[in-house]
């Protein structure tokens, strides 16, 4: 920010913004919204800067050393995650 200024203004980001959450856990991935506070955590951060809609994905069974290589089913996710996005921005972009 410039000398003559206390603080940087305040920039605005948009209203269209969207949070992702993705974790990993020992636990199955259906438990961990249940068992953490994940979500809660992450939606706090989430609503100060405006983030109003959030996809969720829990990657679960990933607690033991051989279960840290992405398997079929986690790759699988992976892809439906990307495709989420790429179809997200393709419609607010109007791309395509």
């Amino acid at each position: 920010w410039n000398d003559d200024m206390y603080a940087p203004k305040v920039r605005d980001v948009g209203k269209k913004i969207r949070g992702v959450l993705i974790t990993t856990s020992a636990l199955p991935g259906i438990m961990v919204p249940i068992v953490t506070k994940a979500r809660t955590t992450f939606r706090l951060f989430a609503k100060p800067i405006g983030i109003k809609k959030i996809s969720y994905y829990h990657l679960g069974f990933k607690g033991r050393k051989i279960d840290l290589v992405f398997n079929e089913k986690d790759r699988s996710a992976v892809r439906t995650i990307v495709n989420g996005f790429a179809a997200e921005a393709h419609r607010m972009t109007g791309k395509g």
